[in-house]
């Protein structure tokens, strides 16, 4: 028998700051009025943290888009962490350069950009042949050029030139234009074979372009006015005093004064491929929990509601009384309505545990259910163990 006092061997851990204040929850019409608001509340705080005391935690890198820009127009300090800014990602700058030939079709640089990925084949000596017809227009050189060109080469320029004539045409239309370009090139395709590890990654981020040029145009942008609002947004000059706008993943290991979480919403956070898998679910939740323990001070979950966008299902986890809910309140809206139900197991639910495998819900008692699993066992089992399978169109599995 050991002589060691064990309990006198068990650290006893007590905190030094003070209970503090409760997660604040938002809800914002669209993801614009979220970036304005959380640039706003930066502003409103900045008297007592410095910008580098802050930080935009997103599930997904296509989201930065809207705090660059927004950031940019208010003059808050910005620095993207663990990935590049979004209008330098490869998949964005080469729809950048397309929007930028159309306006300016002697744009040399944007021109050989856009050759170089979309035209295979199309090497120095191409080029020259190009050049030879070049009187200010590439795209009506490169048309002039087909003739001189190989079989193959003058095949893939010209696809590539009938691809761009609806836009080249219609320039005003740049967000409708744009779209169908990418579609006629096949646009998606071509980055699953060149980046087959991240393509669906890109694909995210050209998605979330496409929204934003709607926005532009919605806007009464012209598309000299868009390039010059793009423009902008890359001479801004990172600073060490910046507020942080990194993903989730990126942001383990480190702690902030002020964390702001935003789109927590279904399809982004879990993603929309972890929903249907149990592991993956999981993964999403301990993610979502690793975000809110980087903030020391306050936190900020919001998301965005329409009819396409529900919140995130994590926020059904978190007890009403450990949250915020005043703006709410405010706008006499209930929080609860909101919300994904995240237990909702009724009796002749098939589902799956992590450890025992899947079964069959026989009954519901409160927070526990009675489960007959495929091995013939029946256990009781808090309904937080248990996820429900869904059937492939989506509705709940029951018998």
């Amino acid at each position: 028998k050991s002589s060691l006092d064990w309990k006198n061997l068990i650290p006893k851990l007590k905190g030094v700051r003070g209970e503090g204040e409760k997660p604040y929850v938002r809800r914002f019409k669209d993801e614009e009025e979220e970036a304005v608001w959380i640039a706003n509340k930066i502003k409103e705080l900045a008297g007592d943290y410095h910008f580098k005391d802050f930080a935009i935690l997103v599930r997904a890198g296509y989201i930065t888009d809207v705090y660059e820009r927004t950031f940019f127009k208010v003059g808050i300090p910005y620095r993207v962490v663990g990935t590049v800014r979004f209008y330098e990602r490869m998949e964005i700058k080469n729809l950048v350069a397309l929007l930028r030939l159309v306006n300016n079709p002697s744009d040399e640089i944007a021109f050989k950009r856009l050759i170089d990925f979309f035209v295979k084949g199309f090497g120095e000596k191409s080029f020259s042949v190009v050049r030879e017809h070049f009187k200010g227009n590439w795209l009506k050189a490169s048309k002039d050029s087909l003739k001189k060109l190989g079989r193959n080469t003058a095949l893939a320029v010209y696809n590539f030139l009938k691809a761009v004539t609806p836009l080249y045409k219609e320039p005003e239309k740049y967000h409708e234009r744009l779209k169908d370009f990418i579609e006629k090139i096949d646009y998606y395709e071509l980055l699953k074979e060149k980046f087959k590890k991240d393509w669906e990654e890109r694909v995210e981020n050209v998605e979330e372009f496409l929204k934003s040029l709607k926005d532009f145009y919605m806007k009464g942008y012209t598309l000299e006015d868009l390039l010059y609002e793009i423009s902008l947004t890359g001479l801004e000059e990172e600073e060490e005093n910046s507020v942080r706008i990194m993903t989730m993943h990126s942001a383990k290991g480190l702690e902030f004064p002020v964390v702001f979480l935003p789109r927590l919403e279904e399809g982004i956070l879990p993603h929309h491929k972890s929903i249907e898998d149990l592991r993956e679910l999981e993964e999403e939740r301990r993610l979502f929990y690793v975000a809110i323990t980087r903030a020391k001070d306050l936190l900020f979950l919001s998301y965005t509601k329409s009819e396409s966008r529900k919140p995130s299902r994590f926020l059904s986890d978190i007890p009403r009384n450990l949250l915020d809910l005043s703006a709410f309140r405010k706008k006499k809206v209930k929080y609860e309505e909101d919300l994904i139900p995240n237990r909702s197991i009724r009796k002749g639910d098939k589902v799956i545990h992590r450890v025992f495998g899947k079964g069959i819900v026989i009954r519901v008692e409160g927070e526990r259910a009675k489960v007959k699993f495929e091995n013939g066992d029946e256990k009781i089992i808090h309904t937080s163990f248990l996820e429900v399978i869904r059937t492939p169109l989506g509705v709940f599995g029951r018998v």
